[in-house]
């Protein structure tokens, strides 16, 4: 990052299946991201959600965030819900921050800690609801952020080529909320 008055700032990201979790806030304001501590013996097991405001050179570690590993911001931009990976044991789960910092709260629980039913990308819906795509069955479902019952809204068909198998992992929300895209 390259400030207007010409300091820069690095922070090591972590790099995992192939992609860096960063999210912008949508005043444009304030990036989040996972992170990982460049000093850590064990940074897989350290990595976090680091927020910083485009303008200031400080970067803050939200507290509770351990093993994040996707993220998105409220349409508000005073949460961020992410996936987090308990390590070795491949059990996944979708939370909740506030931006400012706060209790972390569990929206969606892996019932079965196997790794065929992790969560996808959360995107939200409102600030009150976001969209998973659950793998095991694969299907696009809402989920109120205060119940965290999952509902869902499309069963998806895996494209399979006899060498690969490939789903859906992040939904996108159109700015009207009238569409989903999936990647």
């Amino acid at each position: 990052h390259a400030a207007p008055d010409g300091s820069t700032s690095s922070q090591s990201l972590l790099w995992g299946d192939g992609f860096v979790a960063a999210a912008i806030a949508p005043d444009g304001r304030t990036i989040a991201y996972v992170g990982v501590d460049p000093d850590d013996p064990q940074p897989r097991r350290r990595a976090g959600i680091y927020v910083r405001s485009l303008d200031s050179s400080e970067v803050r570690r939200l507290p509770g965030t351990d093993g994040a590993a996707r993220l998105g911001f409220s349409p508000d931009g005073t949460r961020l819900a992410f996936v987090a990976w308990e390590h070795g044991s491949r059990r996944t789960t979708v939370r909740c921050v506030p931006v400012d910092g706060g209790p972390v709260t569990t929206v969606l629980e892996d019932p079965r800690g196997s790794r065929y039913y992790q969560y996808s990308s959360p995107a939200w819906l409102s600030n009150s609801e976001l969209l998973h795509v659950s793998l095991a069955p694969l299907a696009l479902h809402r989920v109120p952020v205060d119940t965290g019952e999952p509902t869902a809204i499309a069963e998806l068909a895996p494209f399979e080529d006899g060498e690969r198998w490939l789903g859906a992992y992040g939904p996108t929300v159109s700015p009207d909320g009238r569409s989903v895209l999936l990647t």
